[in-house]
Protein backbone atom coordinates (compact mmCIF):
# COMPACT_ATOMS: atom_id res chain seq x y z
CA UNK A 1 0.00 0.00 0.00
CA UNK A 2 1.34 3.42 -0.92
CA UNK A 3 2.43 5.48 2.07
CA UNK A 4 0.10 8.37 2.77
CA UNK A 5 1.89 11.73 2.77
CA UNK A 6 2.09 13.37 6.16
CA UNK A 7 0.79 16.93 6.36
CA UNK A 8 3.32 19.61 7.18
CA UNK A 9 2.59 20.69 10.73
CA UNK A 10 4.66 22.00 13.58
CA UNK A 11 5.21 19.82 16.66
CA UNK A 12 3.28 22.37 18.70
CA UNK A 13 0.11 23.30 16.78
CA UNK A 14 -0.07 26.96 15.82
CA UNK A 15 -2.77 26.99 13.15
CA UNK A 16 -0.06 27.25 10.47
CA UNK A 17 -0.95 24.51 8.00
CA UNK A 18 0.69 23.74 4.69
CA UNK A 19 -1.58 21.50 2.64
CA UNK A 20 -0.30 18.52 0.66
CA UNK A 21 -1.75 19.80 -2.61
CA UNK A 22 -4.73 21.33 -4.33
CA UNK A 23 -6.60 18.01 -3.98
CA UNK A 24 -6.93 18.63 -0.22
CA UNK A 25 -10.41 20.05 0.39
CA UNK A 26 -11.22 18.60 3.82
CA UNK A 27 -9.40 19.16 7.10
CA UNK A 28 -9.76 16.71 9.99
CA UNK A 29 -8.79 18.07 13.40
CA UNK A 30 -7.81 15.44 15.98
CA UNK A 31 -6.68 15.77 19.58
CA UNK A 32 -3.05 14.76 19.37
CA UNK A 33 -0.26 12.81 17.71
CA UNK A 34 -1.69 9.38 18.58
CA UNK A 35 -5.00 10.26 16.96
CA UNK A 36 -3.17 11.65 13.93
CA UNK A 37 -1.30 8.38 13.50
CA UNK A 38 -4.57 6.46 13.72
CA UNK A 39 -6.45 8.58 11.20
CA UNK A 40 -3.52 8.81 8.80
CA UNK A 41 -3.34 5.01 8.80
CA UNK A 42 -7.12 4.67 8.58
CA UNK A 43 -7.25 6.99 5.59
CA UNK A 44 -4.61 4.89 3.84
CA UNK A 45 -7.18 2.09 3.84
CA UNK A 46 -9.77 4.38 2.19
CA UNK A 47 -8.22 5.45 -1.14
CA UNK A 48 -11.28 7.46 -2.20
CA UNK A 49 -10.66 9.89 0.68
CA UNK A 50 -7.32 11.35 -0.45
CA UNK A 51 -8.85 14.80 -0.18
CA UNK A 52 -8.68 14.69 3.65
CA UNK A 53 -5.69 15.98 5.62
CA UNK A 54 -5.26 15.34 9.35
CA UNK A 55 -4.08 18.02 11.77
CA UNK A 56 -3.52 17.56 15.54
CA UNK A 57 -4.76 20.51 17.57
CA UNK A 58 -2.77 19.60 20.66
CA UNK A 59 -5.46 18.52 23.14
CA UNK A 60 -8.99 19.59 23.99
CA UNK A 61 -7.83 22.62 25.99
CA UNK A 62 -6.20 24.04 22.84
CA UNK A 63 -9.07 23.53 20.42
CA UNK A 64 -10.62 26.96 20.94
CA UNK A 65 -7.33 28.76 20.25
CA UNK A 66 -6.41 26.56 17.30
CA UNK A 67 -9.79 27.02 15.61
CA UNK A 68 -9.47 30.79 15.78
CA UNK A 69 -6.01 30.64 14.22
CA UNK A 70 -7.00 28.09 11.58
CA UNK A 71 -10.06 30.15 10.66
CA UNK A 72 -7.74 33.05 9.74
CA UNK A 73 -5.26 30.86 7.87
CA UNK A 74 -5.13 31.86 4.19
CA UNK A 75 -4.56 28.26 3.07
CA UNK A 76 -7.61 27.15 5.05
CA UNK A 77 -9.84 29.87 3.59
CA UNK A 78 -8.64 29.15 0.07
CA UNK A 79 -8.69 25.33 0.05
CA UNK A 80 -11.01 23.86 2.66
CA UNK A 81 -14.70 23.23 2.02
CA UNK A 82 -15.28 20.68 4.81
CA UNK A 83 -14.01 20.60 8.41
CA UNK A 84 -14.18 17.56 10.69
CA UNK A 85 -13.43 17.65 14.41
CA UNK A 86 -12.73 14.59 16.51
CA UNK A 87 -12.68 14.71 20.31
CA UNK A 88 -12.77 12.08 23.04
CA UNK A 89 -15.93 11.94 25.11
CA UNK A 90 -13.93 11.24 28.28
CA UNK A 91 -16.60 11.04 31.02
CA UNK A 92 -19.51 12.53 29.05
CA UNK A 93 -20.10 12.66 25.29
CA UNK A 94 -22.73 15.39 25.52
CA UNK A 95 -20.45 17.70 27.49
CA UNK A 96 -17.60 17.04 25.07
CA UNK A 97 -19.82 17.97 22.11
CA UNK A 98 -20.94 21.17 23.85
CA UNK A 99 -17.31 22.11 24.43
CA UNK A 100 -16.50 21.63 20.74
CA UNK A 101 -19.51 23.76 19.79
CA UNK A 102 -18.33 26.51 22.13
CA UNK A 103 -14.94 26.50 20.42
CA UNK A 104 -16.57 26.67 16.99
CA UNK A 105 -18.66 29.62 18.14
CA UNK A 106 -15.61 31.64 19.20
CA UNK A 107 -14.08 31.01 15.76
CA UNK A 108 -17.28 32.08 13.97
CA UNK A 109 -17.55 28.66 12.30
CA UNK A 110 -20.77 26.69 11.67
CA UNK A 111 -22.10 24.89 14.75
CA UNK A 112 -23.70 21.46 14.21
CA UNK A 113 -26.84 20.61 16.16
CA UNK A 114 -25.53 17.14 17.06
CA UNK A 115 -22.54 14.88 16.45
CA UNK A 116 -22.42 13.43 12.93
CA UNK A 117 -24.80 16.15 11.73
CA UNK A 118 -23.22 18.25 9.02
CA UNK A 119 -23.65 22.01 9.36
CA UNK A 120 -23.41 24.20 6.26
CA UNK A 121 -23.29 28.00 6.05
CA UNK A 122 -22.72 30.08 2.94
CA UNK A 123 -19.12 31.13 2.49
CA UNK A 124 -17.78 28.84 5.23
CA UNK A 125 -16.60 25.23 5.33
CA UNK A 126 -19.21 22.72 6.43
CA UNK A 127 -18.53 21.28 9.90
CA UNK A 128 -19.06 17.74 11.23
CA UNK A 129 -18.11 16.57 14.74
CA UNK A 130 -17.35 13.06 15.97
CA UNK A 131 -17.07 12.31 19.70
CA UNK A 132 -15.20 9.06 20.32
CA UNK A 133 -16.01 6.32 20.95
CA UNK A 134 -19.50 6.50 19.37
CA UNK A 135 -21.02 9.97 20.03
CA UNK A 136 -23.05 8.56 22.94
CA UNK A 137 -20.91 6.81 25.54
CA UNK A 138 -18.08 8.08 27.65
CA UNK A 139 -14.68 6.90 26.51
CA UNK A 140 -11.97 7.62 23.98
CA UNK A 141 -10.12 6.28 20.96
CA UNK A 142 -8.59 3.57 23.16
CA UNK A 143 -12.13 2.36 23.93
CA UNK A 144 -12.82 1.75 20.24
CA UNK A 145 -9.48 0.08 19.63
CA UNK A 146 -10.00 -2.38 22.47
CA UNK A 147 -13.48 -3.21 21.18
CA UNK A 148 -11.93 -3.86 17.77
CA UNK A 149 -9.89 -6.75 19.22
CA UNK A 150 -12.79 -8.23 21.21
CA UNK A 151 -12.37 -11.59 19.45
CA UNK A 152 -8.79 -11.96 20.65
CA UNK A 153 -8.17 -14.82 23.06
CA UNK A 154 -6.33 -12.54 25.47
CA UNK A 155 -9.18 -10.03 25.92
CA UNK A 156 -10.78 -12.14 28.66
CA UNK A 157 -7.42 -12.18 30.47
CA UNK A 158 -7.08 -8.40 30.18
CA UNK A 159 -10.60 -7.87 31.53
CA UNK A 160 -9.90 -10.22 34.43
CA UNK A 161 -6.70 -8.27 35.16
CA UNK A 162 -8.71 -5.07 35.52
CA UNK A 163 -11.29 -6.81 37.71
CA UNK A 164 -8.44 -8.05 39.88
CA UNK A 165 -7.15 -4.50 40.24
CA UNK A 166 -10.63 -3.34 41.24
CA UNK A 167 -10.86 -6.07 43.89
CA UNK A 168 -7.52 -4.94 45.30
CA UNK A 169 -8.95 -1.44 45.75
CA UNK A 170 -6.47 -0.10 43.23
CA UNK A 171 -7.82 3.18 41.89
CA UNK A 172 -7.36 3.45 38.12
CA UNK A 173 -7.01 6.98 36.80
CA UNK A 174 -7.98 5.87 33.30
CA UNK A 175 -9.33 2.30 32.92
CA UNK A 176 -9.52 2.57 29.11
CA UNK A 177 -5.83 3.38 28.83
CA UNK A 178 -4.92 0.70 31.40
CA UNK A 179 -6.92 -1.85 29.42
CA UNK A 180 -5.35 -1.02 26.04
CA UNK A 181 -1.80 -1.04 27.42
CA UNK A 182 -2.46 -4.37 29.13
CA UNK A 183 -3.53 -5.72 25.75
CA UNK A 184 -0.48 -4.26 23.99
CA UNK A 185 1.78 -5.93 26.55
CA UNK A 186 0.65 -9.31 25.12
CA UNK A 187 1.64 -8.48 21.51
CA UNK A 188 4.93 -9.28 19.77
CA UNK A 189 6.33 -5.91 20.85
CA UNK A 190 5.11 -5.54 24.44
CA UNK A 191 6.86 -2.19 24.96
CA UNK A 192 5.07 -0.59 22.05
CA UNK A 193 3.31 2.70 22.76
CA UNK A 194 -0.32 3.18 21.77
CA UNK A 195 0.55 5.64 19.00
CA UNK A 196 3.07 3.22 17.49
CA UNK A 197 0.51 0.42 17.68
CA UNK A 198 -1.86 2.60 15.69
CA UNK A 199 0.78 3.12 12.99
CA UNK A 200 1.61 -0.61 12.93
CA UNK A 201 -2.05 -1.61 12.43
CA UNK A 202 -2.20 -3.76 15.54
CA UNK A 203 -5.94 -3.07 15.55
CA UNK A 204 -8.01 -4.39 12.60
CA UNK A 205 -9.24 -1.34 10.71
CA UNK A 206 -12.00 -3.36 9.05
CA UNK A 207 -13.60 -4.11 12.43
CA UNK A 208 -17.27 -3.18 12.81
CA UNK A 209 -16.17 -1.24 15.89
CA UNK A 210 -14.81 1.39 13.49
CA UNK A 211 -17.97 1.68 11.39
CA UNK A 212 -18.87 5.00 13.01
CA UNK A 213 -15.40 6.38 12.32
CA UNK A 214 -15.62 5.18 8.72
CA UNK A 215 -18.99 6.88 8.26
CA UNK A 216 -17.60 10.09 9.76
CA UNK A 217 -14.66 10.14 7.36
CA UNK A 218 -16.90 9.53 4.37
CA UNK A 219 -19.02 12.51 5.42
CA UNK A 220 -16.11 14.93 5.04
Amino acid sequence: MRERNNPTVESTPTGNITFDGDHITSLLLVEGDDEKRFFDRFLESLPTLRHIQVYPYGGKDRLRRELRMIRNNANFRRNITSLGIMRDADDNAENAFRAVCGSLDTASLPIPTAPMTRKDENGKPSVTVFITPDNRRGGMLETLCFEAVADSAVVACVNEFLRCLERSDRSLANPDKTRIYAYLSTTEEPGRRFGQALSDIVFPLDSVSFNGVREFLHSL
